[in-house]
């Protein structure tokens, strides 16, 4: 998405390595196919930084593609 280029960009960008904590509401009904994107844009802008991720849910929406993508 662009929002999410955006907001990746601009965290990255700094030089720091980034922590993005998802959470509020249920962010899994944002939908597998937005993280999937936001991880490829982390790699790309990345660089030698280490980006971590944190995914706040109750767990209802998670199957086994959720389980692989978690890896």
């Amino acid at each position: 998405t662009a929002i999410g280029g955006k907001l990746v960009k601009q965290a990255v960008e700094p030089g720091h390595d980034v922590s993005f904590i998802w959470q509020g509401g249920e962010p899994t009904l944002c939908g597998l196919d937005f993280f999937e994107k936001i991880v490829a844009l982390e790699r790309k802008y990345m660089g030698s930084k280490t980006i971590q991720n944190d995914l706040q849910t109750n767990g209802t929406l998670l199957d086994d593609d959720w389980c692989r993508f978690a890896r």
